[in-house]
């Protein structure tokens, strides 16, 4: 699975917890310019209902998100409402 496909699996996971809330369903843009590699994990910035996230994808395909500086956590629901 190529980069671009990773992303775009964040981006479906990140959809999934914010169906039913269109603002934030509606309002997921990439940062194409912000993603870096590193030893085949994908560190990435979504801008979500105006909110900058940085997300890690491992090279596994598992997801992290920052939930503060260089702290990333296991990606679940509960830790992404906290981030938001």
């Amino acid at each position: 699975m190529n980069k671009l496909e990773k992303i775009n699996k964040l981006v479906e996971k990140i959809k999934y917890y914010a169906e039913g809330i269109s603002d934030i369903y509606e309002n997921i843009d990439i940062d194409l310019d912000d993603n870096c590699m590193e030893d085949g994990d994908i560190f990435t910035r979504l801008e979500i209902d105006g909110t900058s996230i940085r997300f890690e994808i491992d090279k596994n395909g598992e997801f992290y998100i920052e939930t503060s500086l260089n702290n990333f956590e296991e990606l679940d629901e509960l830790t992404f409402w906290k981030t938001m």
